[in-house]
């Protein structure tokens, strides 16, 4: 009886085993959301960036504090004769930060050799930050902007920025509204 009570309690241990083991393996495996268009979701805000149609009207929305790499808009990088080229991909984004601070840390983006931006915008694209706060520690530049540019609501805070001579904001193409209660913050 022993012995019979002894397999049956092993093998319903086993078939417990079996049965709890993927969901196990999924939610290991699986990254947590960070970003969402719509109803898909993504793993980090650049990969949500990526997935962005051409000229195409878009909301991006940061579902918790995260901290991410650096942001490109306005391009992509496309294999062609096996080299990497990049492409004009002129991009019509609303970042809301839906009360969310986006952190960017390593690696920086920006132009070659130059890679020291959290978010280049490039021109042709329209860009809005909203309902939220940028930062970074290791970015010289927190948002290089080339594009039109609207900020709402949003904190920019370069306080903690990298190097002796930042830029909180830099401006060098397109139109720039500034609305609601926005703050852009300077390293002292």
């Amino acid at each position: 009886m022993f012995k019979r009570f002894t397999w049956l309690t092993c093998a319903v241990l086993l078939c417990a085993l079996l049965i709890s083991l993927p969901a196990g393996q999924v939610a290991v495996a699986s990254e947590p959301a960070v970003a969402r268009i719509g109803d898909k979701t993504y793993p980090t805000l650049a990969a949500a960036v990526d997935a962005v149609p051409k000229d195409t009207p878009t909301t991006i929305t940061l579902l918790a504090d995260t901290t991410g790499s650096g942001v490109r808009v306005g391009k992509r990088t496309i294999e062609e004769d096996g080299k990497d080229k990049d492409i004009d991909w002129p991009m019509n984004i609303m970042f809301d930060l839906a009360g969310h601070t986006y952190t960017v840390v390593n690696p920086t983006v920006g132009s070659t050799g130059t890679e020291t931006n959290a978010f280049q915008l490039l021109k042709g694209s329209t860009v809005t930050f909203k309902n939220g706060k940028i930062t970074s520690s290791v970015a010289k530049i927190l948002i290089q902007n080339y594009c039109n540019l609207t900020l709402e609501n949003v904190v920019l805070d370069g306080t903690n920025l990298a190097d002796t001579t930042p830029y909180t904001l830099s401006l060098n193409n397109g139109k720039v509204n500034i609305t609601g209660n926005t703050s852009i913050l300077a390293k002292k």
